[in-house]
């Protein structure tokens, strides 16, 4: 202990230096602790359930994870192997209570469901059959919304139009789940569904769970199972397969209404944690070097002593893991402080303590604790201990001989630069993406979602609305540009014999066209006389290859117009095939295009809804701000970036601290000889800012192919994409060297301006 007491005493003496070298390492590793806490939470989504390992999603061949609701009955009770299947949609919907109407989160499914997530019910009432198509449940937190802590025995609940019985509470989805859900109906009484038609054949679309027998093989299953839907025409060529519950969370391709992660997200931090990580271990490593120099009499009076290098190399071993767990200490109160800010960051709760629950996070933390202890100790132990009696005697410094680390400083400003070059790249696709000219007017246009009973009420709430001058026109359809509800797919009676896939439908009125500004290439508008008429756009019609549309029909629809191509889905996907359908029955959304006071006419509109449906909730965003809200996962990505870009620069700029001190340590008397002979301040700052300058460049070359090819990857993502253009990689290399050099140039000005006298005094 007494070596211990005899290097505290070295920190305390070494103020400035110990602060660096242990509030570095803190600060890097409170960061790390609070990546891995994320990190780890994401992972550990629906692995909580009971029967989780034997929990699988069917999925089509074509990667859509919904199937037709006749697979219910095809594979229930007649596939060994599979114990329990169930289907579910997740959708909002308008419930009254009180006599006002609220919004919730509904569930459509089967019985199964509870069966195979394991859900305790807290309560159950009488016939508790979900085939009762008025029976529902409460989540426990829904149920305390609505009646506290009193047990809803006998109460209803109005959705819709209907009466629904609560027969049982259920216990609430778990946090660590990708489920989020209010109120449990049956799957007859979905709220919302996915609708498929082909040719004559119309589907009802879920997605759907089942539990596997433990004994049961996956790949037995699939092969039971694939060609189950094979029968109907819109599934021909569509064979199923399974895909295990624990890849559900991370697969971002399907549209199924649960919660998912933001995979890229993940990605990234892991990568920015190893990175910090490194930087970190490279940090002490170079400050300890940088210091060493100062023990280089301590260390050969030990070996005139008797000390041999194994006693050394032991010491400063122990001196690192000292070091490491000051910081871990430090690091843990840095993290559960800063903990709040890092859970809005990144949009999920941040719980360190969670992760002391977990032992395989304790073996993990200690594990980090001991490499980061000894791997940054190691090569200052190995460099130290090579000082000799006979060095300490003659004054010679182990320290000058060629090399200061400079590698160490490529690597650092390497993944600086990828960080920087990455940061600028994303904001730009973003810029990109949020004022791309989509083909359509979305300035100004609010799109009112119709609930409840108010959809059988639009000719009326409509009329009203414009009697308001600040109102110019309004457009009801089923579905909307970058939300559309329904797609069909077919073949055609032709010369060509085409068959078209995924043929997005859009119900509209008369007014489409003319509120969203677009434009007729050929053909008339729909009008309230016409009955089943349809426009296409272009690129159907192109695909489609007819000479002319006179006398074509779309899936039963007159064609009689032809509409320029603009983006009806996001910037993900190229423009593909659209059907501008003659809405019939009831709406989804009222667009209302406004020009004047906005403010007054936003006040009309929730008026009048009032007016037509009483208590009805208002539910509108304008078109503008809701496309920009579709790429908030980038703009949290963006963000995450710059936030952890700048810690990671700062954390090299500890090391940079450390190497410079180095650097002017042991060229001391140099640069004392050449201020004796007449060397200017200037010329001293560039001696030694020189190889600083060549360090960032050699980084800069090495960094930008692979930001190059990272960046690339990336916007593969987006059929619509920014450039890659060459002065963004220039100016993160200018940014990392202006940081280079603005980290060094105090500890340069004070060694280029100390008295050459103080330097040579020993000589």
């Amino acid at each position: 202990m007494n070596f211990l007491k005899h290097y505290i005493r070295i920190l305390l003496r070494k103020r400035t230096i110990s602060a660096i070298t242990i509030g570095g390492y803190a600060i890097s590793m409170a960061v790390i602790f609070i990546l891995l806490a994320f990190i780890v939470n994401e992972r550990s989504i629906n692995k909580g359930f009971e029967n989780a390992d034997n929990i699988y999603r069917v999925i089509r061949a074509d990667m859509n994870s919904d199937v037709p609701q006749t697979f219910l009955d095809d594979v229930k009770g007649k596939v060994p192997g599979i114990e329990k299947v169930c289907l579910y949609s997740i959708s909002n919907g308008l419930y009254r209570f009180n006599n006002k109407q609220y919004m919730a989160k509904f569930l459509a499914t089967n019985d199964d469901f509870f069966d195979i997530f394991s859900f305790d019910f807290i309560y159950r009432t009488g016939n508790t059959n979900l085939h009762s198509d008025y029976n529902i449940y409460l989540t426990q937190q829904f149920s305390e919304k609505l009646y506290g802590n009193n047990t809803p025995f006998g109460e209803t609940l109005e959705i819709g139009q209907n009466t629904y019985h609560i027969v049982g509470v259920i216990s609430n989805p778990p946090l660590h789940s990708s489920f989020d859900f209010d109120v449990v109906t049956t799957l007859n009484k979905s709220v919302s569904y996915a609708g498929i038609s082909y040719n004559e054949e119309v589907h009802k679309m879920f997605g759907s769970f089942i539990l596997l027998n433990k004994n049961t093989l996956m790949d037995n299953t699939i092969g039971q199972i694939e060609g189950m839907i094979g029968h109907w025409q819109a599934f021909t060529d569509q064979k199923l397969s399974l895909q295990p519950l624990h890849e559900v969370y991370f697969d971002t391709k399907k549209h199924d209404n649960l919660k998912h992660a933001n995979v890229s997200m993940i990605l990234l931090l892991t990568a920015v944690a190893v990175i910090i990580l490194l930087m970190t271990i490279l940090n002490y490593a170079n400050i300890t070097i940088s210091t060493g120099h100062e023990r280089h009499m301590e260390i050969g009076i030990r070996k005139a002593t008797g000390a041999n290098k194994r006693n050394i190399f032991m010491q400063l071993i122990a001196e690192s893991l000292f070091i490491s767990f000051l910081s871990m200490f430090l690091a843990i109160v840095i993290a559960e402080l800063v903990s709040p800010f890092f859970s809005q960051v990144l949009g999920k709760q941040v719980d360190l303590w969670s992760l002391l629950t977990q032992p395989k996070i304790i073996g993990l933390g200690l594990l980090i604790f001991l490499a980061t202890g000894f791997f940054s100790g190691i090569y200052p132990a190995l460099s130290i201990t090579r000082i000799t009696p006979i060095q300490v005697i003659n004054r010679t410094n182990v320290f000058t001989k060629k090399g200061n680390r400079g590698g160490i400083i490529a690597v650092q400003f390497f993944f600086t630069i990828v960080l920087i070059t990455s940061l600028m790249f994303i904001n730009k696709q973003i810029n990109f993406v949020k004022h791309k000219d989509l083909g359509f007017d979305r300035e100004q246009i609010m799109r009112l979602s119709l609930k409840g009973e108010t959809p059988e009420k639009w000719q009326l709430l409509k009329e009203k609305l414009k009697t308001n001058p600040d109102i110019v026109s309004i457009s009801a359809t089923h579905g909307s540009p970058f939300a559309i509800y329904s797609s069909s797919s077919g073949s055609f009676n032709d010369s060509h014999g085409r068959k078209v896939e995924d043929v997005k439908i859009i119900g509209i009125d008369d007014d489409f066209l003319g509120t969203f500004g677009l434009t007729l290439v050929n053909g008339n508008n729909l009008t309230s006389s016409n009955s089943n008429t349809c426009i296409i756009n272009q690129h159907l019609f192109n695909y489609l290859e007819w000479d002319n549309f006179e006398g074509k029909e779309v899936f039963g629809s007159e064609v009689i117009g032809i509409v320029k191509d603009f983006n009806h889905i996001n910037l993900y996907n190229p423009i593909g095939h659209l059907q501008l359908k003659k809405l019939e029955g009831n709406p989804s959304f009222l667009n209302i295009k406004i020009k004047g006071d906005v403010a007054n006419a936003i006040q009309f509109v929730y008026k009048t809804l009032q007016e037509v449906e009483p208590g009805t909730p208002f539910n509108y965003q304008f078109y503008d701000d809701w496309i920009h809200s579709m790429y908030e996962k980038e703009e949290k990505q963006a963000y995450a970036i710059q936030l952890f870009s700048i810690l990671a620069i700062i954390i090299s700029c500890f090391g940079l601290v450390g190497i410079m001190n180095h650097i002017t340590n042991r060229r001391v008397k140099e640069i004392g000889i050449r201020k004796v002979n007449g060397a200017r301040i200037s010329e001293i700052l560039t001696m030694l800012n020189k190889d600083f300058v060549r360090w960032v460049a050699i980084a800069f070359v090495i960094a930008t192919p692979i930001a190059y090819y990272a960046m690339h990857k990336w916007l593969q993502n987006f059929a619509y994409k920014t450039n890659l253009s060459w002065w963004i990689f220039a100016l993160a290399g200018l940014l990392a060297l202006g940081i280079a050099l603005l980290t060094v140039s105090w500890q340069s000005w004070r060694a280029a301006t100390r008295n050459p006298v103080e330097a040579l005094r020993d000589e």
